[in-house]
């Protein structure tokens, strides 16, 4: 689909614009000029400098600033983004954390589809509930557009409510979730540029964030992106896979090594980086690895790789939970029955009931 399709042309034809309009402003100038004195000219451009009939223009009144105008909007214009980011928002949050002006030491961005209303709640209600009660800890949601106007509707009025989503302007569909994670790196530099760490999870997961807050307070990490580790992984050439990806689209016969994207962990610093490094780099579909991968590799940004995040299903117990952060692919019921576990101060939990044998799922 056309919507799915990355595009950069936009600014690259108004940056060609302003230096077409700086050219014909500067040579009419000089037409008038020596039209009403009668005098023959040629000018040019040479080394920055201003030349009329091989005659320096650099000290001559109001040509200086021409010239500085000239310099400004065209010698100085930066190339244009091979993927710029310039999708806008529908519902923005700028304060979520700036909440009884504490710093913020996690910012927890749930990756969700606008018609998922039942997992956003779910969510609020179970894991992401820590959020409400420990200020160091920030949640909202990342949605892109719905073409559907009463889900929209529904979105605004749950936005209206909760105040956790953000949205933005493109289509939210697979083949467009790298789109949803710049979107996250985006708005966690802009509204959120003092978390010490970003979370990036998705709406099937269970994640045990007061858990994950004493890990990464434990590590300490700077230029870090943190999470299960993939190494070797090729691009998949079977036409009928889910994953398929052409060559043109990959060129390279082992990608970068990358995080699982069911959840990972980005340390603050990172962010920005990783974000800068996104718009100048040829769009991927694949979210994980071209955030955690490609981008990251293009940043100098390290990896760490830790047990304690999985793309598989751990089984859905809370004495399982007590020492895990994640686990992937769990329904309502299943991520409501760990969190009630996992707050019961009685439970009692053995080696036998500890079962951290995990089904192993694709992410």
């Amino acid at each position: 689909m056309d919507q799915d399709i990355p595009h950069s042309h936009k600014q690259s034809c108004w940056t060609n614009f302003r230096k077409l309009f700086i050219v014909l402003l500067l040579s009419c100038c000089f037409f008038l000029f020596f039209w009403n004195i009668n005098i023959p000219y040629t000018v040019n451009m040479t080394g920055g400098d201003l030349f009329v009939n091989n005659v320096s223009m650099s000290n001559i009144t109001g040509l200086v600033y021409l010239k500085k105008i000239y310099n400004t909007l065209v010698l100085t214009t930066p190339p244009p983004h091979v993927n710029p980011h310039d999708f806008g928002y529908i519902i923005l949050e700028k304060d979520t954390c700036l909440t009884n002006n504490k710093s913020v030491f996690l910012a927890v961005i749930a990756c969700v589809a606008p018609a998922n209303f039942r997992q956003r709640m779910t969510i609020r209600e179970t894991w992401g509930s820590v959020a409400k009660t420990n200020k160091e800890i920030a949640l909202v949601f990342m949605l892109g557009k719905t073409s559907d106007s009463k889900v929209q509707q529904e979105i605004l009025n749950e936005s209206n409510f909760y105040h956790d989503i953000i949205q933005e302007d493109f289509v939210d569909s697979y083949r467009n979730l790298s789109y949803k994670s710049v979107a996250m790196l985006k708005w966690s530099y802009t509204h959120c540029p003092s978390a010490k760490y970003v979370l990036k999870a998705d709406d099937d997961m269970f994640v045990n964030l007061e858990y994950l807050s004493n890990v990464l307070k434990h590590k300490r990490l700077k230029d870090t992106v943190i999470g299960m580790q993939i190494t070797g992984a090729r691009p998949i050439q079977e036409k009928s896979s889910k994953w398929y990806t052409p060559k043109e689209l990959f060129n390279g016969t082992v990608y970068p090594p990358y995080c699982s994207g069911t959840s990972y962990v980005i340390s603050g610093d990172s962010v920005e980086k990783l974000y800068n490094a996104s718009l100048d780099t040829q769009y991927f579909w694949l979210e994980d690895i071209f955030i955690t991968g490609i981008c990251r590799t293009k940043a100098n940004i390290k990896i760490s790789n830790d047990y304690g995040f999985t793309y598989d299903k751990p089984t859905a117990s809370g004495c399982v939970f007590r020492s895990r952060i994640s686990g992937h692919r769990y329904n309502e019921n299943e991520i409501r029955k760990i969190w009630k576990e996992l707050k019961d101060s009685s439970l009692t939990c053995t080696p036998s009931n500890i079962n951290t044998k995990a089904v192993s799922t694709k992410s």
